[in-house]
């Protein structure tokens, strides 16, 4: 029973870590992806609602 737990244990936090490290590249290339593309969409919108305000 001692063997079982261990294997038990030792399966259960690699699982716990390959599901840490996958929401962890997931968040950060999100994270990378919302850096880059949704503030370029942001200020190209605003730049074009000063345009035309100003036209």
């Amino acid at each position: 029973m001692i063997k079982l737990t261990k294997f038990r244990v030792i399966e259960i936090s690699a699982a716990v870590v390959l599901t840490l490290a996958a929401l962890v590249i997931l968040g950060w290339q999100a994270w990378a992806n919302h850096k880059t593309k949704p503030l370029s969409l942001a200020n190209s919108k605003s730049e074009a609602s000063i345009a035309e305000s100003q036209h």
